[in-house]
């Protein structure tokens, strides 16, 4: 059945119709713009974080660096020794104590000169060369230094922070160090250590030129089955080289050698080795290190 409806109501729900649609678009657009908008500014407001996290990362990075650079200025170092002092004890520095001490008269004014090896009265970790390799160490950093006797007191000759090897240089057989020896204008200085194998290493220096040079140097060592000995002079420039090694047979209860080669040879190096810049284990010779 059809419904009969009066043109003036027909143009009313045709206008309110239309008013009531225009409303819903617009609401609609509204919602969608809002929603843009604020997923813009979330956008915006995370790139924003995002660079002050990476700011602030890159602020704490600056600061480690910093502290890092800081911490490295707190590392140990070594001191310098005083240049003039009345008594020895006074050229000890704050910290640090006798390891052993010989007196001499090395330039002949009969006034008494004195070699003197100080380490540190506890533990440091610090880096130290060995040989030519940087190790990072956990024990008493140690000096050598030599004293000129003057009508005075004493002034410093010579200090030398990297000749003396370290109670941790020794492996299984615990300290190197053997001692230092004196004779007119030279002193030498001793070591010995290892663990299965055994090395025993010294260098000679002399007092010439008002410097302090190495002289010579030996090294010696082996284990149950081989043994060998180098050692060279700088001032004749002779090379000697021993290696003897042999092989225990079960079988026969006998050794066999296996290895014996002995030379000699003169090797100018042309150079002059201070003991102020010296490290053990650096000089190579003929393919052995000293």
């Amino acid at each position: 059945m059809a419904v009969f409806i009066p043109a003036d109501n027909l143009a009313a729900n045709v206008s309110s119709y239309f008013k009531t649609n225009f409303i819903m678009e617009n609401l609609v657009l509204f919602i969608v713009l809002s929603l843009l908008i604020n997923g813009c500014i979330s956008k915006t407001e995370r790139n924003l974080n995002d660079k002050e996290s990476i700011t602030n990362n890159e602020t704490q990075d600056f600061f480690n660096v910093n502290n890092q650079v800081i911490e490295n200025d707190n590392l140990f170092k070594y001191p310098i020794i005083e240049r003039v002092k009345k008594n020895l004890t006074e050229f000890i520095p704050t910290g640090w104590v006798i390891l052993d001490s010989v007196s001499f008269d090395y330039n002949n004014d009969s006034l008494l000169d004195y070699v003197v090896i100080i380490e540190t009265n506890e533990n440091v970790k610090y880096n130290k060369m060995w040989g030519s390799v940087e190790m990072e160490m956990d024990d008493k950093p140690r000096i050598l230094f030599i004293l000129k006797g003057t009508k005075n007191g004493f002034s410093l000759g010579c200090q030398a922070n990297e000749l003396i090897l370290t109670s941790g240089q020794g492996g299984m057989m615990g300290d190197p160090y053997q001692g230092i020896s004196v004779s007119g204008n030279k002193i030498c200085t001793s070591f010995w250590g290892g663990s299965r194998d055994k090395w025993n290493l010294s260098h000679c220096f002399i007092y010439q030129n008002n410097n302090w040079i190495l002289r010579s140097t030996e090294t010696s060592g082996g284990n149950a089955e081989l043994m060998y000995l180098m050692n060279y002079d700088f001032e004749t420039g002779k090379f000697n080289y021993e290696y003897f090694e042999e092989k225990y047979n079960e079988a026969s209860y006998s050794t066999t050698i296996v290895k014996d080669k002995r030379y000699s040879k003169v090797i100018k190096l042309g150079q002059v080795i201070q003991m102020d810049s010296f490290r053990p284990w650096t000089l190579e010779i003929d393919s052995v290190h000293f």
